[in-house]
């Protein structure tokens, strides 16, 4: 009898050494599992519960245009608007209907354009602003990701926009693009664009973009806009007024048919605190090449 028990003791230990391994395996595989899965569920939380660790420049900046409609070349839309501001559980911007928001040279927006404020709580902003009438209405933000927002208006509660940023992709050029990326102060690093703007008075588009090719800002030419014809020379980026904020010299000019300058226009864009620049008109220079021959 003791040696049936014996060797029972003898086979179970031999038993127990030969599945240690894959006990072991077994076991390292469901922490991974476990881990794996409070990982993935922290991410999602993450991801659609707040705007905190959200780089502000994924929202703000961009000119947002309601998807799949548009007329006029891309440049009328149903609801637009621009973020100038978001952090700290608030947000601000200026909206328009039926056209698009876009930044003036001038620092002024205009009417047709006007500013909501609101207040940001997780991934939703509840805003208002007053429209031409004078009447304070509502306007309800929900942030999903840097490539959409979906917006509501007020008396608009059965229908909602579907917002995605303006891209370079969205316009037409006669000639090759240039794309150069610099380091601007205020920006970070984006892209400095420029070609001709396909249409039958064809003039210089300068703008400035992130990788994804999303439009941050047009440089338009001020008051007097660039000249048709006209195409791009150079563009300088440097502290001009030395603020500590980098600013932007454009320079235009018209060609004969040679590819010989016939004159040059000089624009220069000062970066004010807010991102935006402001043609000084005061500096703007025009050099006619065939008056000095």
């Amino acid at each position: 009898m003791n040696k049936i028990i014996y060797c029972c003791a003898i086979v179970f230990g031999i038993f127990t050494y030969c599945m240690q391994p894959i006990f072991i395996t077994y076991h390292q595989k469901f922490e991974q599992s476990v881990t794996g899965s409070i990982w993935d569920s922290s991410k999602e939380k993450q991801k659609t519960s707040s705007l905190d660790n959200i780089n502000e420049y994924s929202y703000q900046k961009k000119t947002w245009v309601t998807d799949g409609a548009s007329t006029h070349g891309g440049m009328i839309f149903p609801l637009s608007l621009i973020i100038t501001k978001i952090g700290d559980e608030m947000v601000e911007g200026h909206v328009t209907f039926n056209g698009m928001a876009e930044y003036n040279s001038d620092g002024i927006w205009e009417d047709s354009c006007p500013e909501f404020r609101g207040t940001v709580h997780n991934n939703k902003a509840d805003c208002m602003y007053i429209d031409k009438k004078g009447k304070l209405c509502s306007l309800e933000l929900t942030f999903y990701d840097e490539h959409w927002i979906q917006a509501m208006i007020d008396g608009d509660e059965n229908q909602s926009y579907q917002l995605r940023p303006y891209n370079v992709a969205d316009k037409y050029f006669i000639n090759e693009p240039v794309w150069v990326e610099t380091e601007l102060s205020g920006w970070g690093i984006v892209k400095l664009f420029y070609a001709n703007s396909l249409s039958n008075h064809t003039i210089p588009e300068i703008m400035l973009l992130n990788e994804e090719g999303d439009i941050l800002y047009n440089f338009k030419g001020g008051t007097y806009c660039y000249q048709s014809g006209s195409e791009v020379l150079d563009i300088i980026v440097r502290d001009m007024n030395q603020d500590g904020l980098d600013d932007i010299e454009i320079i235009t000019c018209g060609f004969d048919g040679l590819g010989k300058e016939k004159w040059c226009d000089e624009w220069y864009y000062y970066q004010r605190e807010d991102g935006m620049f402001i043609c000084d008109e005061t500096g703007f220079v025009t050099v006619n090449h065939e008056k000095e021959r």
